[in-house]
């Protein structure tokens, strides 16, 4: 940590992530799979409400261009302050490769320092993978960076 950084929050919303609070830009995350498959809970939700999440992914790919395990893609701007991220952190057979999603941790750290951003991540992602949510505090807060959990409401 920077002792001339002043940490960024953690704070835990009871919203969906669909609705991100706080200004400025704001980066959803989200874990994707390098076998292609947009299926799981959370792909679906943010498919419910911006269908181009899906199409870019698709593209990504299919293009194969910077398809490697700990990249991310950005291509998703959803509205002009809100970007959803994809990180490539899933081999083939779904699973997760903790040293590539340790990379691309680091790799939103530096998007979010670049863009001076804050980072949403949805409760489907923290229960699927806890080892996340030390990953962000280590390199995201840390570094001075807002990180906002958001708990799903139950339908």
């Amino acid at each position: 940590m920077n002792k001339f950084t002043a940490p960024g929050k953690m704070k835990q919303v009871n919203a969906t992530i669909l609705a991100p609070e706080n200004a400025g830009l704001r980066i959803i995350l989200n874990l994707c799979s390098e076998n292609g498959k947009f299926e799981s809970t959370l792909d679906k939700l943010l498919y419910s409400r911006w269908a181009r999440v899906k199409s870019d992914f698709k593209e990504w790919h299919a293009t194969q261009h910077n398809f490697k395990l700990g990249l991310l893609n950005t291509n998703s701007a959803v509205a002009s302050d809100t970007w959803i991220c994809e990180a490539l952190v899933k081999d083939k057979n779904d699973k997760l490769d903790e040293k590539s999603l340790e990379v691309a941790v680091k790799k939103i750290k530096d998007l979010c320092k670049y863009e001076k951003a804050s980072l949403h991540v949805s409760n489907i992602l923290t229960n699927d993978f806890p080892s996340l949510v030390d990953l962000l505090k280590n390199h995201l807060v840390d570094e001075g960076i807002n990180v906002y959990f958001y708990e799903e409401p139950k339908k």
